[in-house]
């Protein structure tokens, strides 16, 4: 991103006083790009967090079932902007007050719906369900939340390594869609430090579901 900012700054520099529509546009470059850079530097921030120990699981009394209607909402605007089908659906919740930490659940749950969505193409399926199993500890519930879309699925090589910070599948499809590689490797970390195990079943040109 850096580079396109330096880039497309400069070009506008040098044609300020030229057509006033050019300018917007490579002014539209720049914001894009600093967005882009802003997301990568936040990744990065929050993985050196985890690995250096300072990121905390702070267990709090909350809401399920608001937790799960907020993301369902941001996962909504999403596809909607890219043409994409969005189904959100809870059931079997017999607690629906929890004692967890929803801000690092909420993280888990926007990484995956957000890499369903960019890499499901238009008039595709983005699909998000959780449910809740009895656990084997008294006082605890199994929670179970799964994101399943339609998109362009992942490659089996792909897969062994998509927990490693910085890892993007070598594909032409891939390339065209903004991302830090970092996304999974975060998820991977949190679902850990909060005792849970995480899934992925995938097929190319098939979908993926978490």
């Amino acid at each position: 991103p850096l580079t396109a900012i330096a880039g497309y700054a400069e070009t506008l520099r040098d044609s300020a006083a030229e057509d006033p529509s050019i300018c917007a546009k490579f002014a539209e470059t720049i914001l894009r790009n600093a967005q882009h850079m802003g997301t990568m530097v936040e990744d990065l921030l929050k993985l050196s967090r985890i690995e250096s120990g300072e990121f905390k699981i702070v267990p709090q009394p909350m809401e399920l079932g608001e937790l799960f209607d907020f993301y369902c909402q941001a996962a909504l605007g999403m596809a909607n902007e890219k043409k994409l089908t969005f189904t959100g659906r809870m059931h079997n919740i017999a607690h629906n007050t929890l004692v967890a930490d929803s801000v690092r659940m909420g993280q888990v749950y926007m990484n995956l719906l957000s890499n369903a969505v960019k890499y499901t193409p238009e008039g595709g399926k983005v699909q998000f369900e959780v449910y809740e199993e009895p656990a084997e500890t008294d006082g605890d519930i199994r929670l179970v939340s799964i994101v399943r879309d339609s998109g362009i699925g992942m490659t089996k090589e792909f897969m062994g390594e998509m927990y490693s910070a910085f890892s993007r599948a070598v594909d032409t499809r891939v390339n065209r869609v903004r991302g830090s590689g970092l996304g999974l490797s975060i998820v991977k970390k949190i679902v850990d430090l909060m005792g849970g195990t995480i899934e992925a079943e995938s097929k190319l040109r098939q979908g993926t579901t978490f």
